[in-house]
């Protein structure tokens, strides 16, 4: 899935100034920076995710399957942002440094993906309409923090049925259609160690000053703009025991998902 994110805040925090003192060169006077002084201005964010699931499902009436999902996601954001500070001396400073606008702030994360979800479906004749809603969590293991996911996608679509394939084994077959919409809500929360991250060589030199000791941390909370799309799909039931499904989302973020589908 590629898509537009609305960044909330990014903040620093854990940072000091330490200043040398040439009468007591060994007891440095250290000054701790507040979270505040920054002040990070976020003009844009894309971000790039790719998920692999196994999912276990079953059907407990003809109208109800339900499921459960698990797997490994891995991603990158990148921000444009603008760096000063809250402190007009201290704006000053950095704005005099140069280069502290439209820089590249660079997120990138992966780790372990779990959920649960539910498929109504229904339908007359070969026309059917489905109603699918789920909720995953991402635990992050390259930085701090989670991606937790909630999805609803109504979906309507006609089943047409494919002859034999003699020639190639196969039997019978059905071939779905079906268009439909997306509703994405993410919340996404990062934080860990500056270290962690990369910034320009001024920035990393800003960086590098506040964060001698190697404590100081990055918060970023962020969201989905746009969190609607358009569908357009289809499932081939090869068998009737094995299946295959396509699925692209398009207008306001792209996405892509193909499954093979083994039923008992």
């Amino acid at each position: 899935i590629r898509q537009d994110i609305d960044v909330k805040s990014i903040t620093f925090g854990g940072l000091s100034l330490k200043i040398n003192n040439i009468f007591r060169p060994n007891k440095p006077t250290i000054l701790d920076i507040p979270s505040d002084l920054f002040k990070i201005d976020v003009h844009s964010t894309k971000q790039r995710s790719h998920t692999e699931t196994i999912r276990a499902d079953a059907w407990l009436f003809p109208f109800l399957n339900v499921y459960a999902v698990a797997g490994r996601t891995k991603g990158k954001s990148v921000s444009k942002i603008d760096v000063g500070s809250t402190n007009r001396f201290v704006n000053n400073i950095i704005k005099g440094i140069g280069d502290m606008d439209g820089l590249d702030f660079v997120l990138k994360f992966k780790g372990t993906t779990y959920g649960l979800g539910t498929t109504l479906a229904g339908g007359v004749g070969n026309w059917f309409g489905l109603l699918d809603l789920n909720y995953t969590k991402t635990d992050l293991n390259i930085i701090k923090g989670d991606i937790k996911a909630f999805t609803f996608s109504p979906r309507v679509g006609y089943r047409f049925t494919l002859p034999a394939a003699e020639s190639l084994g196969l039997p019978q077959s059905k071939l779905n259609f079906w268009v439909g919409a997306m509703y994405y809500s993410v919340q996404q929360n990062f934080r860990g160690n500056l270290t962690n991250l990369s910034f320009s060589p001024k920035l990393q030199q800003i960086i590098s000053a506040v964060n001698w000791h190697g404590n100081g941390e990055f918060n970023v909370e962020q969201r989905i703009k746009s969190p609607w799309n358009m569908l357009t799909g289809f499932r081939w039931e090869i068998t009737p025991n094995f299946n295959w499904s396509v699925e692209a989302g398009y207008l306001n973020k792209f996405s892509f998902l193909t499954a093979l589908e083994c039923r008992f």
